[in-house]
This record gives structure tokens, C-alpha cells and sequence, in this order.
């Protein structure tokens, strides 16, 4: 699935639609639903940073308690002697564990692309109905990429043997004859922590990888986009807008050239916004409100430090 992200997601979209709305059966004829799962990030705020490859190659699904209600326990996969595998159509389950393993192809994905709304479809397929509670998703690879060539190689940690496993913010329904979208984002401002001094590309030694990522579904979660100004003719591009709850930080942006903003698979709630940049004063916004399907603006000016 190595295609230019805007025609990915076009034709994602595109099958999406036209699944949501057929009668789903498996080869077996047991009802199905169809997922779609899509990866975005959290912005990496580094200027000499080309490129944050990781690459996928195995996406899994929990059945909610672990284990797999409803799939038939004679129909053991003869391509594994594990005799807790077994088969359901074209997919293959761990009933020991309750995780439906997702087809999927080898990719790598630079993680700077996916930024301000920006998505890839990681995998489509269709899932027997029921109630899923965690992805697990195999990173084999990881590494940055400097603008000036030079290449770190990067451990990756656990993912690269169980697995990343990432809980979904509330449990995901699958029913028959309906689509259903989850987004996993990547927060690279925190998955990839700098050895060295990272204010030059001199002073950096290297970087750690600590994947943190959630998972939400679209069609429970809404958007946040605003545009952050000095003055309404003046845009300040580069500004973090980080989205708070509770003292924790969700997620964040980076503003574009044109000091936009855009971020998506918000669950519905009420948040703070905090908005900073070197030499402007922190502007935070309080009492943000994010209903799910909706999309809100939230515009922030930002003042100069004297």
C-alpha cells in the first residue's frame, strides 16, 4: 500500500461508502462490518528533521474480554499448528488472546506527512460483528531522517516482538452493514526523544523511540481548526496548539505557513487550549467544547513579548 497519501485516502473513502451499504458476509456467510482504520499524527516540532519512517506490518484487533465469542472453534487454520488458531473466512484468530489479525501489507509510513487533518488508510477490512476494546499494531522499523541525509536507526521497543498495544478510548461496536473508521495518532512530539543537544544538528547524538499513540473512532469523536494570528492580516506559523483535559495533554498541532491548524478524532468533551511560540506570550483558552461529528473553531491571537 505504498501510494501517494492524497489518492490512498481518496479511494479509502471512496470503499468506505460503497461497503457501508451492502449486506457484509464472510466466505462462510457469518455477518461482518467493515473498519477502516486510518494513522495520523501529533506534530514532531523540529525543523531539521526530514522524515519519521516506521514501517507496519501486522494490525490486530481485540475482541472486548479476550476471547472470541462466536467463531466456530473446528475450523483450525491447517497453516498453524497453534490449536488455538483458527479460521473465520479470511481471517485468522488467536482465541487464546481474542485478537483478529487485520491483512495487511508491509508499509512505511513518514510520520511529518500526517499532520494538520492529514491521513492514511493503514487497512480496510471486514471484522465479525462484536465488541473490540485494543488494537495491537507490529512496528518492525524505525528510524529519522536529518535534512541533511544523515539517517538514525532506531530500537524499536516492544513493538518489534508482542507488539504496540493501544486501548480505544471507548470500545468499538461493530455492526452488520455498517462502516466504522478509527484513527490512531501518533504523538511524535513525544514518540521520538532527542540524545544530545537537539537546538543543532551538531549536538544531536541520536533518538529514542517511545511510540505514544491513541486510538479513537471518527464517528464518536469530532475536529478542532482555528487560525492563530498576530494581527488579522499577520499569521504566526510554527505556533504549538497543544488540546488539554485535566491536566493531561491530549494531543497537539503545529500551525502551517498560513497559521492554520487542524486536528482531528477529538473525543466529545470539554477542553483547554494552550497556544505558544518562541517570543510570543502563552495564550491558553479555556472551555472549549467538542461535540461529536462536529468540527469547531477555535481562533487565538498571539501577543508579542515586549
Amino acid at each position: 500500500m505504498k501510494m501517494i497519501i492524497k489518492l490512498t485516502f481518496l479511494l479509502a473513502i471512496a470503499a468506505m461508502v460503497l461497503n457501508s451499504c451492502n449486506d457484509l458476509k464472510d466466505d462462510n456467510g457469518n455477518a461482518t462490518g467493515n473498519v477502516t482504520f486510518k494513522i495520523t499524527d501529533a506534530p514532531f516540532p523540529a525543523d531539521f528533521v526530514e522524515a519519521a519512517l516506521i514501517t507496519v506490518d501486522r494490525l490486530e484487533l481485540r475482541k472486548a474480554g479476550g476471547d472470541c465469542p462466536g467463531v466456530p472453534q473446528t475450523e483450525q487454520s491447517e497453516n498453524d499448528e497453534d490449536e488455538n488458531s483458527h479460521s473465520y473466512g479470511n481471517m485468522e484468530f488467536n482465541c487464546d488472546s481474542g485478537f483478529v489479525s487485520i491483512p495487511l501489507e508491509s508499509t512505511e509510513l513518514n510520520l511529518l506527512e500526517l499532520r494538520n487533518g492529514i491521513t492514511e488508510v493503514l487497512a480496510n477490512a471486514e471484522l465479525p460483528v462484536g465488541e473490540y476494546d485494543m488494537i495491537r499494531l507490529h512496528i518492525v522499523d524505525a528510524e529519522i531522517v536529518l535534512d541533511d541525509g544523515k539517517t538514525f536507526q532506531l530500537k524499536v521497543p516492544g513493538g518489534n516482538s508482542s507488539g504496540l498495544k493501544i486501548k480505544l478510548d471507548t470500545p468499538l461496536v461493530v455492526d452488520e452493514n455498517e462502516g466504522t473508521e478509527i484513527l490512531i495518532d501518533f504523538d511524535l512530539s513525544r514518540s521520538f526523544i532527542v540524545k544530545g543537544n537537539g537546538k543543532s544538528k551538531k549536538g544531536i547524538m541520536g533518538f529514542i523511540f517511545k511510540p505514544v499513540c491513541r486510538a479513537v473512532q471518527e464517528s464518536k469523536a469530532g475536529v478542532l481548526k482555528g487560525f492563530v494570528y498576530e494581527t488579522p492580516n499577520i499569521p504566526v506559523p510554527g505556533a504549538t496548539v497543544s488540546v488539554i483535559q485535566e491536566n493531561d495533554t491530549i494531543t497537539s498541532a503545529v500551525t502551517s505557513e498560513g497559521g492554520t491548524y487542524k486536528i482531528l478524532g477529538l473525543p466529545a468533551g470539554t477542553y483547554t487550549l494552550a497556544c505558544e511560540k518562541e517570543g510570543y506570550a502563552t495564550q491558553t483558552i479555556p472551555d472549549v467544547v467538542i461535540s461529536e461529528t462536529k468540527s469547531t473553531t477555535a481562533d487565538i491571537l498571539l501577543v508579542k513579548n515586549p
